[in-house]
């Protein structure tokens, strides 16, 4: 039985596990290993509880637990009984928590134990961590009971008054990081490879550059929010002092400005200096900027001017990804060749730089 059911695709399951009480008990585990869900419901997490409860082989199955959101009213029981299936859970590996926004003040009060329950410790070593918990000194004396963590994904920007320290050697092993609350609280982590941040004032990308120049693989740059006064992003300015030399993923994501397409200020090119740097492992640039969202031929030849500019220095990096064509349309990608001075023919000889959703 064994055999048949680990070859069984996951919408199969519950049917097997009808056929009779040796196939359920086979198909149980599988069940109960990854439980994600889009939304909140109350009775869905206190039917989890009792279910889990009522078996160790269930509670002792489950690696992945997801919430994604809340939607509707949380029950203080059901609050609780989250609480209980943490305690229950000792071979968890994956854990999202996003219910701590997005939703009334109300329901928010609610999860307050939660993050007691959190800071107290939980039988639980997770490899992967997405939460949007304000970032406070529960949530950091949490993480800091979790040394086996490789990703981690703070998605608000919530944080407590003082800021919280992470302790000498906390995350040791966090390579992975998305992060609102900025990456000053994870200086001190020399594990980091992959980040992916909001695009910071150039100040605080000079300081960032500076921290990880020795060992940053993956740099993601995402504005979050439009500034008062926007400022034309140029690469030759933004990394004047140069790029981490073990680099070899960066994006920078602007958002489109409130100025109309015909008040847009054009880009004025300069140089491919921080490319063409002797030592450098970059192999790909990927860049949405502001002007580009105002798709138009305008833009579209801008943005080749930039690649052929990148060619002609004889750059290490192989591929200039941007976005926008000359038919209007702003989430069109086009992936530049730099070697070839072409676009790149096969989706295939584009490099993954590894950063994948956790779930």
């Amino acid at each position: 039985w064994s055999l048949i059911i680990a070859l069984l695709d996951r919408r199969s399951l519950p049917s097997a596990s009808l056929i009779c009480q040796v196939a359920h008990q086979e198909v149980e585990p599988y069940l109960y290993a990854r439980i994600l869900w889009n939304n909140w419901r109350n009775r869905r997490v206190l039917a989890l509880h009792r279910a889990l409860q009522a078996s160790e082989q269930r509670a002792q199955a489950v690696c992945k637990l997801a919430i994604r959101s809340v939607d509707g009213h949380v029950s203080a029981e059901a609050a609780h009984a989250l609480i209980g299936i943490l305690r229950i859970t000792p071979n968890l590996k994956i854990l999202r928590l996003n219910v701590f926004t997005q939703t009334i003040m109300e329901n928010i009060l609610q999860f307050e134990p939660l993050l007691d329950q959190l800071a107290a410790g939980c039988p639980f070593q997770l490899d992967i961590f997405r939460t949007d918990a304000p970032f406070e000194w529960r949530t950091v004396q949490f993480l800091a009971q979790q040394p086996d963590i490789t990703k981690l994904d703070w998605s608000i920007a919530r944080v407590g008054r003082p800021a919280p320290v992470f302790p000498p050697r906390a995350l040791a092993r966090l390579t992975r990081l998305r992060s609102a609350v900025g990456w000053r609280p994870f200086a001190g982590v020399q594990s980091l490879t992959h980040l992916c941040l909001d695009l910071p004032p150039q100040a605080q990308l000079d300081e960032l550059l500076t921290v990880f120049a020795d060992r940053l693989i993956s740099l993601k740059l995402v504005q979050q929010q439009r500034a008062a006064r926007p400022v034309l992003f140029e690469p030759a300015v933004a990394f004047r002092r140069g790029l981490p030399r073990t680099l070899r993923w960066l994006e920078v994501r602007e958002l489109p400005s409130y100025q109309r397409e015909e008040e847009e200020e054009c880009p004025a090119w300069t140089d491919a200096f921080p490319f063409a740097q002797a030592g450098l492992a970059l192999r790909v640039f990927v860049w949405q900027a502001a002007w580009m969202h105002h798709a138009s031929p305008a833009s579209c030849v801008e943005a080749l001017r930039f690649a052929d500019m990148l060619s002609a220095a004889r750059v290490t990096t192989r591929f200039f990804v941007f976005f926008g064509d000359g038919e209007g349309d702003a989430d069109a990608v086009t992936i530049w060749d730099l070697h070839k001075a072409a676009c790149a023919n096969s989706t295939h000889k584009f490099p993954d730089d590894c950063w994948q959703e956790p779930f």
